[in-house]
């Protein structure tokens, strides 16, 4: 882990989260809001989206609940609130995947998790912070000191690597 020594991302979130409470508070002017927001923080961190340590992982938490709060602040402009309570989502039906394809996908997450260990971690953090965080390259530049065209550089040699690694075996169709 570079930049926060062994630190780990439960001890750091435990560290940065009054913070958070704060600055998301500061921004919504809701107090549930914002502990939801935070909460949200967490669960983006704890899911994996970032496998890597980034230099300064503060920095990244507050990146994430600006996000957050960007998105939701959207969602309330444009209407597109969704409350639902657990009554409600009982009758949601959820998409079926056939095993085929279950196993197909599995096999494709797995091929993309051995390939992303394999990228130098400036490519995989900058891999992560586009793809699974959405945030641009100017965007990423500014958090890495990067220029924009250093990121694209980055980008594209994960891209390749993670094309590679996911195109089909030769004579298989691809899904």
């Amino acid at each position: 882990m570079t930049g926060s020594g062994s630190r780990t991302w439960p001890e750091i979130f435990s560290e940065q989260r009054p913070g958070l409470l704060r600055f998301l508070l500061q921004k919504l002017g809701n107090r549930e809001l914002a502990e939801d927001l935070t909460q949200d923080v967490w669960v983006r961190i704890a899911r994996g989206g970032c496998t890597i340590m980034p230099d300064n992982p503060a920095k990244y938490l507050y990146r994430i609940a600006t996000n957050l709060a960007i998105d939701h602040l959207r969602r309330a402009r444009h209407g597109i609130e969704v409350q639902a309570d657990d009554l409600q989502t009982e009758n949601v039906v959820a998409e079926t995947v056939s095993p085929e394809d279950a196993t197909i996908q599995r096999d494709q997450i797995e091929r993309l998790r051995a390939v992303l260990d394999t990228l130098p971690p400036r490519s995989r953090e900058i891999f992560m912070l586009a793809k699974f965080e959405g945030l641009s390259y100017h965007k990423i530049g500014g958090m890495l000191g990067m220029t924009r065209h250093m990121v694209m550089n980055h980008m594209m040699a994960a891209l390749t690597a993670v094309e590679d690694a996911l195109e089909p075996p030769s004579g298989e169709p691809e899904k």
